[in-house]
C-alpha cells in the first residue's frame, strides 16, 4: 500500500510538470506569435512612412465648395516638387549604400525617377540631379502655362505642372520607381 501511494505521488508529480512544461511551452510560443506580429507591424509602419514621402504627389482630391458641389482633381507638382522627389530618391539610395545607378527592380531599395517630358528626357534624374540637368532643370522650373477660367478666359499664369506615376517593389511594397511626365 504504501509503495502505491509513493507511485501515485510520483505520478502526480510527473503530471503537475508536465502541465508547467506545457503552460511554458504555449506562453513562449504566444510570446513569439506577438513579437513576430509586433515587428510585421512595425516594418510595414516603416514602408508607410517612406512610401507617402512619394504618395502625397499622385492621386486625386476631392474638393466641395459651401454650395454642395464636388470637384475630383488630380494631384500635381511643379518643377520644385520633382527635384524634391529626385533628392529624396538619391537620399534614399545613398542612405542605403547604393552609390551607383541601377535600374529599379524588386529585390533593390534602389528608387528611380525618370524625368519624361517632350523635348527633355532624363533618365535616372536622382543620380544626375546636380550635373548637367541642372541647368535644363531650372529652365523649365520657370515655365508658365496660362490659366483660363471654366468659360476659357484667360485669368493669369502658374508654374507648369506634372504627374507623378509611382512603382513599387512587390517583395517590400515600397516605392522603386517615380515616373514624372507633363500635365496635362
Amino acid at each position: 500500500m504504501e509503495n502505491a501511494s509513493k507511485a501515485l505521488i510520483m505520478a502526480g508529480s510527473i503530471l503537475i510538470g508536465v502541465l508547467i512544461l506545457s503552460t511554458f511551452v504555449y506562453l513562449f510560443s504566444t510570446m513569439g506569435q506577438y513579437t513576430a506580429e509586433a515587428e510585421e507591424r512595425r516594418a510595414q509602419t516603416q514602408v508607410d512612412m517612406f512610401n507617402t514621402n512619394f504618395t502625397k504627389y499622385t492621386g486625386q482630391v476631392t474638393y466641395v465648395d459651401d454650395a454642395g458641389n464636388v470637384e475630383v482633381k488630380d494631384v500635381t507638382c511643379n518643377m520644385h516638387d520633382v527635384i524634391s522627389l529626385a533628392n529624396l530618391a538619391k537620399q534614399n539610395n545613398e542612405s542605403r549604400g547604393i552609390l551607383e545607378r541601377q535600374n529599379y527592380d524588386d529585390n533593390s531599395f534602389y528608387v528611380q525617377v525618370d524625368f519624361l517630358i517632350p523635348g527633355n528626357r532624363i533618365d535616372h534624374l536622382e543620380y544626375r540631379i546636380n550635373d548637367e540637368f541642372s541647368e535644363m532643370l531650372k529652365t523649365e522650373s520657370n515655365m508658365y502655362v496660362d490659366v483660363n477660367d471654366e468659360f476659357g478666359n484667360f485669368v493669369g499664369y502658374d508654374l507648369r505642372q506634372y504627374r507623378c506615376e509611382l512603382g513599387y517593389a512587390k517583395s517590400t511594397g515600397r516605392v522603386n520607381y517615380v515616373k514624372i511626365t507633363k500635365y496635362p
